[in-house]
């Protein structure tokens, strides 16, 4: 199952939608995200062909670059002023006041050592629409931080989540499914009282059953047991045994607690 990370305000900033458009800094950010391109290009064409005389002047002199923005801003722009300063907000303290999110925003990083610039723009209505089903659980986002375990990670809820190697490649309705399931178990975790006895494991108890629909089950019951409302030892399985030549659909499937998966097929 995917990792639940703390990488979401790892550097991670959104200039406050509150304040009033900075020029100085909006022209900084500009300069900032130009250098950044610059290195990161040259740094890549290094990768290919490190031994070719151009690309060895080239990275000599953006490494400079590089080198002097870093000098001139990092009193100003890396991780410990930019922490004091109200006019940025974390991004998860972002997402929360401002969700769903309406208005273009960019995502911007910095570190100890490099300066504040912009690592992720949402600027259009298919960009914005993306991160709001996000953070509504209806689809994952790809971020773009790597983990610790230097896997691929997605935005979902509240949460970036690692995969684990045998993950990758995985198709986004597996994916809602396994984040659907590991945010209900950390939901319960923090709240047992009220959310009653823990998911133990999402099984299969029919012949393959597509991902999407698995998705759907889940969300008609809001991942509990579709005839007593238990959580634990989750199965999804089929209504009726499906006839030969006969699709799946939404209504065929249905999500059971163990217990009453045993009842039904006389398992006990």
């Amino acid at each position: 199952m995917p990792i639940r990370t703390q990488i979401l305000d790892s550097g991670n900033f959104v200039y406050s939608p509150e304040l009033p458009v900075n020029p100085a800094f909006s022209e900084y950010l500009t300069f900032a995200t130009r250098v950044m391109h610059q290195w990161r290009e040259v740094q890549e064409a290094w990768d290919r062909s490190p031994y070719s005389e151009d690309v060895r002047k080239r990275k000599a002199q953006v490494d400079e670059l590089f080198k002097d923005f870093v000098k001139t801003f990092k009193a100003c722009f890396s991780l410990r002023p930019v922490r004091q300063e109200r006019m940025f907000l974390p991004v998860s303290r972002f997402f929360q006041r401002q969700y769903p999110i309406r208005d273009p925003f960019s995502i911007l990083h910095c570190d100890v050592e490099i300066p504040l610039h912009t690592v992720h723009d949402f600027h259009d209505h298919h960009a914005l629409a993306r991160i709001n089903a996000a953070l509504a659980k209806d689809a994952p986002f790809p971020w773009w931080q790597r983990g610790t375990y230097g896997q691929p990670c997605y935005l979902f809820g509240e949460w970036v989540w690692e995969l684990k190697p045998s993950e990758v490649g995985q198709s986004s309705e597996g994916l809602v499914l396994s984040f659907l399931e590991l945010s209900d178990k950390h939901r319960q975790a923090t709240d047992p009282a009220s959310y009653g006895p823990s998911v133990t494991g999402v099984t299969s108890g029919a012949d393959f059953i597509p991902e999407n629909l698995r998705v759907l089950a889940w969300r008609r019951t809001g991942g509990k047991c579709g005839k007593c409302r238990g959580r634990q030892s989750l199965h999804f399985d089929y209504v009726k045994p499906l006839r030969p030549g006969v699709e799946p659909t939404p209504d065929s499937i249905e999500l059971l607690c163990n217990s009453c998966y045993r009842k039904k097929h006389d398992l006990d």
